[in-house]
């Protein structure tokens, strides 16, 4: 998606915190566990976007599905919806994706990406509209087959409970290549009212997202001349239905795009059914 409009934070950059802060993070080792989360995005302190999330594992399969849509006075200038999708499997220490799916609804235009990762570690790639030549080159320059999904280059990040916030994981979507890199900043407590729907203790982290491919010539040259500044993040651990390992749910994030100040809050948390609650 394009800015349409200087008042707000660039809808594309958005969208990628967005994909973030739904996707939870799954390490408990059970039968099946369900998480459903629902967020409120601020641009400049105005309403602009809200995202719902929902993740079924258990011992060896993720499911994850997302929807995102735009808000307030941000629907006025660019009203759109992006559904994400992705499954795969939970090894020990990463999640191995087996398919991923999006579309994104601007009007009457759409844009849709599926991957599929076959055997013989090949992609099976259907993209439309395509890439024009000069950001299919850059694609191809870049991509290997190992490069997870979003999603699921997300639920790896948080995956580990020993190594919460120290990874760096590259990333295709079908569209773009680029890294996502979180850093670990130390244990807070959050008050009620900080992260709307949570309370408790929380990890807080850097995230950073960097283009690699895919990207538009202006895009590249603005990124080398001035890299989008860090968000900050804000991780809860949360209790799982067998008590035997973490779950890590993104709670809150603030930052800045374009200048503006972003906020994101959980607005609603349950897993299997029951109000999120802190381990402490």
């Amino acid at each position: 998606m394009t800015n349409s409009v200087t008042t707000f934070p660039a809808l594309s950059s958005i969208i990628v915190l967005g994909v973030l802060m739904t996707t939870g993070t799954a390490t408990a080792q059970t039968a099946e566990n369900r998480i459903n989360l629902e967020y409120d995005f601020t641009g400049a302190g105005i309403r602009i976007l809200e995202a719902t999330f929902d993740l079924t594992f258990d011992q060896k399969n993720y499911l994850v599905r997302s929807r995102l849509n735009t808000k307030g006075l941000a629907s006025i200038f660019s009203k759109s919806v992006t559904y994400l999708g992705a499954r795969g499997t939970l090894g020990p220490k990463l999640a191995q994706p087996e398919e991923f799916q999006s579309r994104t609804e601007k009007g009457q235009k759409q844009k849709t990406a599926s991957i599929t990762w076959l055997k013989e570690n090949q992609l099976k790639i259907d993209v439309l509209p395509q890439p024009n030549k000069s950001r299919q080159a850059s694609i191809n320059k870049f991509l290997k087959p190992g490069f997870p999904d979003p999603l699921s280059a997300l639920v790896a990040i948080t995956f580990s409970a020993d190594k919460l916030c120290r990874n760096k994981i590259r990333s295709f979507d079908g569209r773009k290549i680029f890294d996502f890199k979180l850093e670990y900043l130390g244990k807070e407590e959050l008050q009620k009212g900080d992260a709307g729907a949570y309370f408790g203790p929380a990890h807080k982290c850097s995230f950073t997202n960097t283009p690699i491919a895919g990207y538009s010539k202006k895009r590249m040259k603005a990124h080398r001349t001035k890299p989008t500044p860090a968000y900050t993040i804000w991780f809860a651990p949360i209790e799982a239905a067998s008590k035997s390992r973490t779950i890590f749910v993104p709670v809150k994030a603030t930052g800045t795009i374009n200048w503006a100040s972003v906020g994101v809050v959980l607005t609603k948390g349950s897993i299997n059914g029951q109000p999120l609650r802190a381990l402490r």
